[in-house]
C-alpha cells in the first residue's frame, strides 16, 4: 500500500482506520489514537475545508468587486485624459518587469 498524498486519500484511509478500530475493538484495546478522537479530528478537517472553501468563494467575490472599482477610475479627471484602466489587465494579471 502507498502512503495517500492527496486530502481525498488521506480521509480515505482515516475512516478506513476509525471503521477497523471500531469493528475490532478487541484487537486493538488501546490504539495510538482511539477511534472517538480519530472521529473527532476527522470531523474537525470537514469544518476546516468548509470554512476554507467559504473564505475561498468570499476572496474571489471581493477581488471581483475590486477589479470592477478599479475599472471606474478611468477616465481620471485630473490627468485630463483617459489612462486605459478599461483595456488595461487587472493588478494581479500584470506581470514584473523582465517576466516573458
Amino acid at each position: 500500500m502507498q502512503v495517500p498524498r492527496s486530502e481525498a486519500d488521506i480521509a480515505a484511509l482515516a475512516e478506513l482506520v476509525v471503521q477497523g478500530l471500531e469493528q475490532a475493538a478487541e484487537d486493538f484495546p488501546s490504539p495510538p489514537v482511539p477511534a472517538p478522537d480519530l472521529r473527532a479530528k476527522m470531523a474537525a478537517v470537514q469544518v476546516a475545508r468548509a470554512a476554507a472553501v467559504t473564505a475561498e468563494s468570499a476572496f474571489k467575490q471581493q477581488h471581483a468587486l475590486k477589479d470592477e472599482a478599479m475599472d471606474g477610475l478611468a477616465p481620471v479627471p485630473w490627468t485630463g485624459g483617459d489612462l486605459g484602466f478599461d483595456n488595461t489587465p487587472c493588478l494581479h494579471e500584470v506581470k514584473a518587469v523582465g517576466d516573458a
